[in-house]
Formats: structure tokens, C-alpha cells, sequence
């Protein structure tokens, strides 16, 4: 007895059709009937079509599988070409850094102030504008944004009173005068004395051609150069570093 592939009913081994549901039987080029979708032929032992099928089916999901590792692969040595990419970058990034904290260091050193910045970084941040100058970074430890010279002659009073802009404190007014003479600004020049705000009956005035400081009574007569500056820079100290914020 065989049974049908289609119905599962139990038929002779003689039918050529399914006498249930009418459904021809396969058979081998030998001429035997297939049933059960053999691999192979039980009587001569060939391959049937469900053989070829069923290997068929498996190479092609062996080449799919093929394809798909290929594709990791590419994508992992894609991913690895990118990490060491990002890698190389981040290196080159902490190189510069390092070397701009020398020389930020090397430049503090020899102005005897921190600026935070690099020589040509500071050559650089002083913008011309039209009556004043103006600072595009901070330099650490002012909150300057806008400088502005006026000319002799003015005496304390005078020079205490000129608008919304104020007097530089004696601190301010040395380190501008240290960052003019390094870096050879020229928009920061000034000749002679220039006032100072400080507290007291007496303000210090800075000697703009040679560096010295000297005291003044305010109510003397004397006659200064005039540096005006504005603050624009808010700073905020923290335990490791200072932030400035416009």
C-alpha cells in the first residue's frame, strides 16, 4: 500500500491516480511511483526534483548566509577604518591642545600675567572700531570688552566723568600696557602719564613711554592721558578654571 501525497489516503501500489482525490502520482524516469517527496528514487536510486529542490534551497541559504558574512565583514572593517579615523583625529586634536598650553604658558611667563590665550591668539583679539577697540576673546582675569584712549589733557576729575565708560583700576591698566608693548599693538598706544581709578585722595597714573608707575594727589592739577574701558565679560570662578561669558 502507498499513500497519496496530496490527500494522505491510503491507495494501491498500482494507481496511477488517487482514487480519493483524483491527484496523478509522480514518478521517476525508471518509472516508479515517488511518494513521500523522496530524495532519491527507491527503485534506481536517482535524484527526484524534491532532491534537487531541497539541496536547492540549502545552497541558496548557504550563499545568502555567504553574503550576509561578507557584509559584516566589510561593515566591521569599514567601522574599524572610522574608529581609527576618529582615533587619529582625537589624537591630532589632544597634540594641539597641548601644545597651545605651552604656549599659553610660555606667554604668561614672560608677561607675568595669564591670559588664557596664545601670542597670536591675543596679536589678534584686539578689533578696530570706530572710536574704541574692542575684544573678540577674553583675556583671563578681566572682564574688559572695550578699550578707548583719549588724548591729554584731563586731571582726575575730568577723566572720572567722561560717560558710561569708567577707568581702568591700576591692575587693568598695567596689563594693558604689558600686552601693548609684547605684542607691538599699536591701537593701544598712548603717550606719556595715563590715569588710573583707585580709591583714596590719590590715583596711580601709568608712564606710557617707559612702564613706571607714580601717585598724584586728585585734586592736584595735573594733567594725564585718558584709557577708557567698558566690561562686557561676566566672570564666573570655579576651583580649576575660570569661565567668561559675554
Amino acid at each position: 500500500m502507498a499513500v497519496c501525497i496530496k490527500c494522505e489516503e491510503r491507495i494501491s501500489d498500482s494507481d496511477k491516480f488517487c482514487p480519493h482525490c483524483g491527484h496523478k502520482r509522480e514518478t521517476c524516469s525508471c518509472g516508479a511511483f515517488i511518494d513521500h517527496k523522496p530524495r532519491y528514487c527507491a527503485e534506481c536510486g536517482k535524484m527526484t526534483h524534491y532532491g534537487i529542490e531541497y539541496y536547492q534551497e540549502i545552497l541558496n541559504e548557504r550563499k545568502l548566509g555567504l553574503k550576509e558574512r561578507k557584509k559584516g565583514i566589510k561593515e566591521s572593517e569599514e567601522e574599524k577604518r572610522n574608529l581609527e579615523e576618529r582615533k587619529s583625529l582625537w589624537e591630532g586634536r589632544k597634540t594641539a591642545e597641548e601644545n597651545r598650553k605651552k604656549e599659553v604658558a610660555k606667554l604668561a611667563k614672560k608677561l607675568g600675567i595669564e591670559t588664557g590665550l596664545t601670542f597670536a591668539e591675543l596679536k589678534n583679539n584686539f578689533a578696530v572700531k570706530k572710536g574704541y577697540i574692542e575684544l573678540i576673546l577674553p583675556i583671563e582675569c578681566l572682564t574688559i570688552k572695550r578699550i578707548k584712549f583719549l588724548s591729554w589733557p584731563y586731571c582726575f576729575y575730568e577723566a572720572k566723568n567722561l560717560g558710561n565708560w569708567r577707568l581702568p583700576t591700576k591692575e587693568e591698566l598695567e596689563i594693558i600696557y604689558k600686552i601693548r608693548c609684547f605684542c607691538e599693538i599699536k591701537e593701544l598706544s598712548a603717550k606719556g602719564w595715563v590715569w588710573s581709578d583707585s580709591g583714596g585722595s590719590q590715583a596711580w597714573c601709568l608712564n606710557f613711554d617707559d612702564g613706571n608707575f607714580d601717585k598724584f594727589e586728585k585734586t592736584q592739577s595735573v594733567t594725564a592721558g585718558v584709557c577708557l574701558v567698558t566690561d562686557g565679560f561676566e566672570k564666573y570662578e570655579s576651583k580649576d578654571q575660570v569661565y567668561y561669558v559675554r
